[in-house]
């Protein structure tokens, strides 16, 4: 038996070895190569150096003595002693691993076991600060070089010796046709060399974080990886220093080297106003399946890319795969995505793609780039205006910033459901959102290669709905769509046909130009840093004041880019679009008969029992503009805490932010696949309902503060709470008074307390839950409702009667008179009372799947006593909580205020919570839920953070009252 079980435990390691090298097999290949390249540029460039030393200096030194020869050749003889020594270290420990460079050489000869190490230490040197004395000498000779140049090149014209000595030099067949100079800058370009070079091998070279990366426990640092580490920081010491001494010279001298090795015509500038920045070694993205490994040369107006590849027959090979001059709208970004440190840059031509290495390669490179794009943007516009050329108004001129903020599920449990992606477009101060399917923006692409097959936007990726819940091809996706979208505005014929596509984009053709219109960014900011409301001005009125007017302001600016919008040559086209609101609620005649007013009728459907509006919209409105016009029609008197709603036939809903264009939202002007060909796979064109709820919830007090001054606002609420009523778990005793109240409120009757039967079966089977209603008899609910009725309707006569002298005697408004002197609005009030003491009151709430066995959510298990495979996520202006599915009981709760970050992935959501008490310990822990609306939760949350930052005092009423 032990015999067996070895047996088996020695395949599992083997198997355990195999995926290892497998995972190491390409890592350590691109190593060989590197160690290869290494070993034999600097086995060239000893030679060349010993070449030009037997050819010219030696000569000189025997003619002229050594004294004479530093003045023109420093100290070469000293550089050339140090990198002999540097290669003899070399030589000799790759020579003794010849295995590594054989022709049948296998991964499994260089790893010593599972761990997957090679056997040698290539770059160990016991004192590694024995490297910078060695190479102290390049200090000398650079800080000389400039001056050693000019003198060579003056004793070249003034001694016929020397000059002949040159001539002979440049003929002899082993310069291969070289001038001198391209000798004698080697060493100043050496040190470069070795940084990229000794970069890559480090890239390349497992670490400590290799474990992780391969999905095994075991150590895999390489032995030799502190030693490349120490080498490469002793060069980028050495470089650095000298760097500071060479200055200029060594950016131009660098722009010819490039201009020799790779051939661009384009490359030099000839007043040398294009100067080397930097060059980095890192990876250009393509696509998710796809990337480079290349080299990125940064110059002051322009980057280049060159690509690196480990060839076993030619070694490194390079090629310029692409260069593109900055404009003013060059920028960096970071792109947040899982696939690596991704970051963007936008040039005249195209959009780039890369990743770097490490987080501090990053943010080198990301302060390189915005210091250079800084310098030339300044430059060129100061150029540009002395010209009188300066026109900031171009599309291409523009600094415009896309990014993908999240996604929304469309037509869920349908055939048609699909993916919509939430875009900001960002110009200085404004801010536009589009909403856009992919499908749209391949059609958009299409029309764009159709007009301009040589277009230089970036290529748009085709979709496979296969992976449509797949995260990497969503995220590769989100990188896709971000880098064509920035790259529209810079296509050269974009000024062409910008009317077309960004009608098909939904953005205002003049977008580019708003931020000039609007105004300084102080005009448009709104004070959100601190609270308000003082200790002397905490009243309830002031409150609900505040909140209100910062919505208007919000509601301001977007009129007044309305107005800028319409100033646009291009036609804005408008629709007639249909809301539903409950059938309680009245518009206005007026508002309908106005010539100028954008209602065009209202109706109550005979079917439905409910109200049905029709307004006139454009293709730009956005839904904030729209509830403001409902708003006005049915007399609602602050509408900030209102949304629009979208229901789908199946009845699943999801809410319009206020900034969101209502026609990229609402596809029901038009059929989505209205091909008749295609109605096998649509089965029906997908119908929707437009409508007008509250959204968000304040403490109990603010609530009563304001739908006690306007009766359209408590009808809304109370219709609301019925329809929650609709698909709640409530006791009998609770629906009996909900049905009560409910008779109250929509039955026309003076004498219940003399009716014996108050059973409508058709109201009881529509306002509450079958199994609830079967629970009890006909009987038994007759009489729970009758003994209802006998406390509760006497009570609401008694008040309004109390209220009727109260009016008389203080004088209140004609609105509150009908409010409480109404029987009606007063069993409303008594319903919202009702409401508010429920465990749903005040939340929005997102169904979720959440698995306890995820190591993220194995916390739960101390809070949760039950593994449940889905439940509700409820949040509300202070409270995030965790309820049953079925039932909403609360499970547990957290404040909103220990929520630290909200991580929203395509179909995955993760929520960051501190100050968690468990076990005498304070911890922070993080919950994983999986939802197709994360972005709706992250967009909920911080808003509600945001109040609580602005309103502190919201918390506080919420303690008051309790």
């Amino acid at each position: 038996m032990n015999i067996l079980f070895e047996k088996l435990v020695s395949i599992k390691k083997t198997r355990n070895q195999q995926k290892i090298y497998k995972q190491l097999s390409k890592q350590y290949k691109t190593r060989r190569f590197i160690i290869k390249e290494i070993y034999q540029t600097e086995k060239k460039y000893v030679e060349d150096l010993k070449l030009i030393y037997e050819l010219i200096v030696e000569k000189y030194i025997n003619s002229y003595g050594i004294e004479e020869s530093k003045k023109l050749f420093s100290n070469i003889k000293e550089i050339i002693e140090v990198n002999e020594w540097f290669l003899d270290k070399l030589r000799f420990r790759i020579e003794s691993e010849n295995l590594k460079y054989q022709r049948r050489y296998k991964l499994q000869y260089e790893l010593q076991d599972y761990y997957g190490h090679e056997n040698s230490k290539l770059f160990f040197f016991k004192n590694e600060q024995s490297i910078l004395t060695q190479f102290e000498c390049y200090f000398k000779y650079c800080e000389r070089y400039n001056t050693n140049k000019q003198q060579r090149s003056k004793l070249k014209e003034e001694n016929e010796y020397f000059k002949q000595l040159i001539i002979e030099a440049e003929r002899n067949p082993q310069m291969k046709s070289n001038q001198i100079e391209d000798y004698f800058i080697k060493p100043i370009q050496r040190l470069p060399k070795y940084i990229l070079l000794f970069k890559d091998l480090k890239k390349n070279t497992p670490n400590k974080q290799s474990s992780s990366k391969f999905q095994c426990n075991k150590d895999f640092e390489h032995p030799d990886y502190n030693n490349i580490c120490l080498l490469l920081s002793e060069f980028e010491k050495i470089n650095d220093q000298n760097n500071e001494k060479i200055g200029e010279f060594q950016n131009i001298q660098k722009m010819v080297d490039i201009q020799k090795q790779y051939g661009s015509e384009k490359l030099i500038i000839h007043d040398n106003r294009r100067l080397f920045v930097f060059e980095e070694n890192l990876e250009f993205y393509v696509n998710s399946s796809s990337r480079k490994n290349i080299s990125l040369l940064c110059f002051s107006d322009a980057i280049l890319l060159i690509e690196v590849d480990y060839s076993a027959v030619f070694g490194a090979k390079q090629k310029c795969i692409a260069m593109s001059e900055f404009s003013l709208a060059s920028e960096f970004n970071t792109i947040d995505s899982k696939q690596g440190l991704l970051f963007k840059v936008t040039t005249k031509q195209r959009v780039f793609i890369f990743i770097a290495n490490d987080i501090q390669q990053l943010q080198k490179i990301e302060r390189l780039l915005r210091e250079t794009f800084d310098k030339f943007i300044q430059d060129k516009k100061s150029m540009l205006d002395e010209k009188g050329g300066n026109n900031e108004n171009n599309w291409d001129q523009a600094q415009i910033l896309v990014r993908i903020e999240g996604t929304e599920e469309y037509n869920l449990a349908s055939l048609q459901n699909y993916t919509v992606y939430i875009i900001k477009i960002q110009l200085q101060n404004i801010q536009w959102k589009i909403y856009l399917r992919y499908s749209e923006i391949l059609k958009i692409y299409k029309y764009i290669i159709k007009r301009d097959s040589n277009s230089n936007v970036s290529k748009l990726q085709s979709s496979n709905w296969l992976q449509i819940h797949n995260n990497k091809y969503l995220d590769s996706l989100k990188i896709n769509i971000e880098a064509f979208i920035q790259s529209i505005f810079q296509w050269k014929i974009f000024e062409k046909y910008k009317s077309k596509i960004l009608t098909k984009l939904g953005i205002p053709t003049n977008f580019n130009i708003l931020s000039k219109f609007m105004g300084d960014d102080n005009d448009l900011k709104i004070s959100r840093n601190q609270s308000v409301i003082s200790e002397s001005q905490d009243s309830i009125e002031f409150l609900a004041e505040k909140l209100n007017q910062q919505f208007l302001e919000e509601l301001k600016i977007s009129h007044l880019l309305k107005s800028y919008i319409s100033k646009s040559d291009d036609k804005i086209i408008s629709f007639n679009i249909k809301l539903i609101l409950p059938g309680c609620i009245i518009v206005k005649e007026e508002v309908i008969k106005d010539p100028n007013s954008k209602v065009v009728s209202w109706i109550i459907n005979s079917k439905t029992k409910q109200g049905e509006i029709v307004i006139k919209i454009d293709n730009l409105t956005k839904a904030m503009e729209l509830c403001e016009i409902i708003a006005k029609a049915i007399q609602l008197q602050e509408f900030y805490d209102f949304r629009l709603f979208v229901t789908d036939q199946r009845g699943n809903t999801r809410s319009l932010e206020n900034n969101q264009i209502v026609l990229q939202s609402v596809p029901s002007h038009r059929n989505i696949l209205p091909s008749s060909s295609s109605k096998f796979f649509t089965l029906f064109d997908e119908s929707y309902q437009l409508e007008f709820w509250k959204y968000i919830f304040f403490p109990q007090i603010i609530e009563q503060h304001l739908y006690r001054q306007d009766e359209t606002r408590l009808k809304l609420i109370v219709e609301q709470f019925l329809r929650e009523v609709k698909i709640s778990h409530l006791n009998p005793k609770i629906c009996s008074i909900i049905y009560t109240l409910y008779i109250l409120i929509y039955k026309d009757n003076k004498d219940w307390e003399k009716q014996t039967n108050l059973l409508d079966r058709e109201i009881l089977k529509n306002l509450i839950l079958s199994y609830i209603r079967k629970s009890q008899t006909d009987q038994t609910w007759n009489t729970l409702v009758k003994n209802q009725m006998k406390v509760i309707y006497p009570e609401i006569k008694n008040l309004v009667k109390q209220n009727e002298k109260l009016i008389y005697q203080q004088h209140i408004n004609m609105k509150q008179q009908q409010i409480f002197t109404n029987i009606q609005n007063l069993a409303r009030i008594a319903m919202i009372n009702q409401y508010s003491q429920l465990p749903f009151w005040g939340i929005v709430i997102f169904y979720v799947g959440i698995n306890m066995m995820d190591e993220t959510n194995k916390i739960l298990k101390s809070i949760i006593s039950n593994e449940l495979p889905n439940l509700y996520l409820g949040i509300s202006y202070n409270m995030f909580q965790l309820l049953s599915p079925g039932t909403k009981r609360l499970l547990c709760s957290f404040n909103i205020a220990q929520i630290n970050k909200v991580t929203v992935e395509p179909i995955y959501t993760y929520i960051e919570i501190s100050n968690i008490h468990l076990n005498e310990e304070i911890r922070i822990i993080q919950l994983k839920f999986k939802t197709i609306e994360g972005y709706k939760i992250s967009q909920l949350i911080n808003d509600f953070k945001n109040l609580n930052q602005q309103y502190p005092q919201l918390s506080l009423l919420q303690k008051s009252q309790k």
